[in-house]
């Protein structure tokens, strides 16, 4: 009898023990399923976290990268050519160019202009600018015949004069009163003749009249 229950305990240890080692095995095969389960699901959001990042800095834009070069020319203190960027607007590029210089005519110049690649912007002088209208006037009412810019002193009134280096209110006044008493000028260094006009007045204007 006593056999029988040592029998019957040792039976009921290894039951216990296989039922044990079946649980543990179990648990054991469901934590590692899990733990696989979660580093699949962190690869994967891994992986769309990566197809998702998108570059901000730019560098995949050509825009990013691009510059344009322009050329300021005229009465600029820095003329030259200058690297811009696209969007950037005339007076930015006159700026850096160092500004304008004192004697520059700026009521031609749109500042607000947006800037293009081989871009060309002309400062012109005031004594330029005069001198452009003068001769424009000039075309538009008949005086002239030929675009070449020159002032007729035998038709331009004392306004246009002024245009002329060196040619103030009273020298012009005194240009128009010769000619109104002497008749036009026959020659362009008949200019002399007119009282407070030497060598050294018609030398600096010479180039920019005509008869």
């Amino acid at each position: 009898m006593h056999k029988n229950k040592s029998v019957m305990l040792i039976a009921r240890g290894l039951i216990f023990g296989v039922i044990f080692s079946v649980m543990f095995t179990v648990s054991a095969c469901s934590r590692t399923g899990v733990i696989e389960a979660d580093e699949g699901q962190q690869t994967v959001v891994a992986q769309e976290d990566s197809a998702g990042v998108s570059t901000t800095d730019g560098t995949d834009s050509p825009d990013a990268q691009e510059t344009i070069y322009v050329e300021i020319a005229g009465a600029v203190r820095y003329p030259g050519v200058y690297e811009m960027s696209p969007g950037d607007r005339v007076f930015e590029a006159i700026e850096a160019a160092g500004g304008f210089s004192s004697n520059a005519y700026t009521d031609d110049i749109n500042q607000a202009q947006v800037l293009n690649d081989a871009d060309k912007i002309t400062v012109l002088t005031n004594k330029q600018a005069a001198l452009e209208k003068a001769a424009s006037d000039g075309e538009s009412s008949g005086e002239s015949s030929e675009d070449d810019g020159l002032i007729d002193i035998n038709t331009a009134d004392a306004e246009s004069l002024t245009a002329l280096p060196g040619i103030g209110d009273s020298k012009a006044a005194a240009i128009v009163s010769y000619r109104e008493e002497h008749g036009p000028f026959q020659s362009s260094d008949q200019l002399m003749d007119v009282s407070g006009i030497g060598e050294s007045t018609y030398a600096n204007l010479k180039d920019y009249i005509k008869v």
